[in-house]
């Protein structure tokens, strides 16, 4: 007898038709996407349709498939129209989605299995803002394919959409452009992402913390002044106070050897493989000192390579392995201009103290029935050597 000519069926093709919404927009540009963690597409696009082939991605018709077929990729701008292929098989009656960024699969071919695998989309806003209108101060926007965080601050304060809403006339642009400028020339861009789970203010604290900054509203002209921690001011310049002006002073103390931390790892996003990676910096005299390695993590995960993340380890190590010295000041009215991030000289003889940089870590004006101005800082790490101390006087 013959053979049998009947066809079996030894497995089937997925084919998925899908609407995805990814973020805010309008962006950059889409750069890549991956599926089930495999890059199935990293041609680059500003918009529109592209095609994924690769239909070996999972091992191929032998195991479990591919991915290949259409995508539009829709950027989200006030002039986007409806999706034809969502109107085909919704109606003529959809939004245009403007605003934010999706992605469109026309019946794509997914593979051999029924489950749906993770797709993930790499994506980059530096140059737009809201509307799609240009981003501030654009020369220094990006810090190679990262933002520059000034940049990512402003936004937070001033997008109308989902940041904080505030006019462009309530930043101080030239507080702004400084730091933007100093940024960019040490390299320290941010890629991050943020969603409504984390309160704004939170979010904009994170960003400080990564840069070493402050942000508070100037009391003279009501602006918004982003201010960096970092050295390179002339100490004959600043603010002095000493006995002449400062009515006392509390809780002045350096931490002991004891308390110093001579180990710092720092926890940082790696852009070149999409997971968490980490360094660590030491100082070993401390180490040996202590007898023992005292090390704490900081978490990072704005920053997106091991260069930039050392330099920040470097940086955090410099003021935990150091016995600043700390302190509490009551002072008079000669101290109202001060503020968040500002530095000063303290001159205290009764602590062996005449000429110390100070950098203010919070200040309190005062109320009706008192004139004094509370300053809590911290000495300066950037002016240690420039520091003179004189013995206290006898008791």
């Amino acid at each position: 007898m013959g053979g049998s000519s009947k066809k079996v069926t030894v497995g089937y093709k997925y084919y998925l038709g899908m609407h995805m919404v990814l973020c805010h927009g309008p962006i950059d540009s889409i750069d890549a996407i991956e599926v089930d963690g495999k890059t199935a597409w990293s041609s680059g696009t500003t918009g529109g349709a592209i095609t994924i082939n690769s239909p070996d991605l999972f091992g191929g018709e032998s195991r479990e498939g591919g991915v290949s077929g259409v995508v539009d990729v829709e950027m989200g701008s006030q002039t986007q129209g409806r999706n034809a292929y969502l109107q085909a098989q919704l109606g003529a009656n959809i939004p245009a989605y403007r605003g934010v960024v999706g992605a469109v699969l026309r019946q794509v071919y997914v593979g051999l299995n029924p489950y749906l695998k993770r797709w993930s989309f790499w994506g980059k806003r530096i140059n737009v803002r809201q509307d799609g209108i240009p981003q501030w101060y654009l020369a220094r926007a990006a810090i190679g394919n990262d933002m520059n965080p000034a940049h990512i601050i402003r936004e937070c304060l001033t997008d109308p959409d989902w940041g904080m809403g505030y006019p462009e006339a309530d930043i101080d642009d030239t507080a702004f452009t400084t730091a933007a400028d100093q940024l960019h020339t040490e390299g320290m861009g941010m890629s991050v992402l943020w969603d409504r789970s984390v309160q704004l203010d939170e979010f904009i604290g994170m960003v400080l913390k990564h840069i070493d900054g402050a942000l508070y509203v100037d009391r003279n002209t009501g602006r918004f002044v982003l201010k960096l921690a970092r050295g390179g001011y002339s100490i004959p310049s600043l603010l002095v106070l000493d006995e002449d002006s400062v009515e006392r002073i509390t809780d002045f103390k350096r931490n002991t050897i004891g308390e110093l931390t001579n180990s710092v790892t720092v926890v940082f996003w790696d852009a070149t493989t999409g997971k968490n990676n980490s360094v660590t910096v030491q100082d070993i005299a401390l180490a040996a000192q202590q007898g023992a390695t005292v090390g704490t993590t900081i978490q990072y995960p704005g920053f997106t390579n091991g260069t930039i993340a050392t330099q920040v380890a470097a940086r955090d190590l410099k003021a935990l392995s150091i016995p600043l010295a700390s302190a509490t000041i009551y002072a008079n009215r000669r101290a109202a201009g001060l503020n968040i991030g500002d530095v000063f000289v303290l001159s205290w003889p009764r602590y062996g103290v005449t000429q110390m940089v100070m950098r203010v870590t919070n200040v309190e004006l005062g109320s009706l029935d008192s004139n004094l101005v509370k300053i809590q800082a911290i000495e300066d790490v950037f002016a240690l050597s420039a520091a003179i101390y004189a013995p206290p006087p006898p008791s």
